[in-house]
């Protein structure tokens, strides 16, 4: 094998966006709470979401933890489309890991601000 050959089998570090929310829209019955919102998170990057209440904050959160589906828009996270995963495909991704699916599914919300603020003070 040359030494081309096996400079190609390195695998290439991924570059871009770590998470992408593309053209997204949300519905929950006549209630539009995401409307065709497009952003992106760069590696390394700090992202505050900020809003009043029923902006859809936690909306976003929840389809980038791949919990929502979007009515439309594509879903990027870690460079994989998982907006068409489901649980069963998210539960075998490096994205998400859970030994206890059922108690992680009642407390997800909380286990991932606490995970948010974990990982904001460490930063200091």
């Amino acid at each position: 094998m040359s030494a081309d050959e096996k400079q190609e089998e390195i695998p290439q570090e991924k570059t871009g966006p770590y998470i992408e929310f593309n053209d997204v829209s949300k519905a929950f019955g006549e209630n539009r709470v995401l409307d065709h919102v497009s952003f992106d998170v760069m590696p390394g990057e700090t992202v505050c979401i900020l809003g009043r209440s029923g902006v859809g904050k936690s909306v976003a959160l929840h389809h980038i933890m791949g919990f929502l589906k979007p009515d439309a828009g594509r879903v990027i996270v870690a460079h994989e489309d998982i907006t068409d995963y489901d649980e069963e495909h998210l539960g075998r991704t490096s994205l998400f890991r859970c030994a206890n699916k059922k108690a992680f599914r009642k407390n997800r919300f909380m286990r991932l601000s606490m995970a948010c603020w974990r990982w904001l003070g460490s930063r200091k």
